[in-house]
């Protein structure tokens, strides 16, 4: 099973996606650690056996990997608490009257707050019959 890259466009700024064998991204944590650990054993089943790689240069390529995966952690740590702060600071509102604003600086639904909902990791109020992101509250009474 071979592992590519696609490389950028010259004098382009965008980072190669790794691809899989299909030629199809690579976007799951599970599906990227299987491939490098594939492509590590494939690499070190075809190696020169009088010419083997570097063990610092293998080292290095762990170590590597073994940092994007707690940099891959930390972000969802960091993501679930930010949701969680989100929530609590929806939840502080319940009881209390706010008013909103759309896009396009208008005043929005306004009313009392009856419950917060976390919706694709954003928390929106419910007003009346609305849910209303919880990002565009104006005034709290």
């Amino acid at each position: 099973m071979s592992v590519t890259a696609q490389l950028p466009i010259t004098g382009s700024t965008s980072t190669p996606v790794p691809t899989n064998a299909s030629g199809t991204a690579i976007t799951d944590k599970t599906d990227s650690k299987t491939q490098f650990l594939k492509l590590l054993v494939t690499q070190l089943q075809n190696q020169d056996p009088l010419d083997p790689t570097d063990q610092k240069e293998m080292l290095a390529q762990l170590a590597q990997f073994s940092s994007l995966e707690q940099m891959q952690n930390l972000n969802s740590t960091l993501t679930s608490s930010s949701q969680l702060q989100q929530l609590g600071q929806g939840s502080s509102l319940i009881g209390k009257t706010v008013t909103t604003t759309t896009d396009k600086g208008e005043v929005g639904p306004s009313g009392v707050v009856t419950s917060v909902v976390m919706k694709s990791g954003v928390a929106y109020l419910h007003i009346g019959s609305d849910d209303v992101e919880m990002s565009t509250v104006s005034t709290v009474k």
